[in-house]
């Protein structure tokens, strides 16, 4: 099961909202077939590039802290209609 809560500014009206409405269900199977591909991440520091995962780590000072952020954009595209 994913949970996917993602937000965008609709670009017509101005205002932000979920990719997918609350309460939505979004059902598949064991037997999908298909591809698992990758969308590109959006960051000078991967060129631009499609990957899995895009791990970024970086310091920041007072108190010391090491912060950690993976980008991900998986993508299944499906070959059984």
């Amino acid at each position: 099961m994913w949970l996917y809560n993602n937000w965008a500014i609709d670009p017509v009206i101005g205002i932000e909202e979920s990719l997918i409405a609350d309460g939505v269900v979004i059902i598949s199977c064991a037997d999908l077939m298909g591809t698992r591909a990758f969308g590109v991440i959006l960051d000078p520091a991967f060129n631009y590039g499609p990957l899995a995962f895009a791990p970024k780590t970086w310091v920041k000072e007072d108190p010391a802290q090491r912060l950690l952020m993976i980008q991900s954009s998986p993508l299944v595209i499906s070959s059984r209609g």
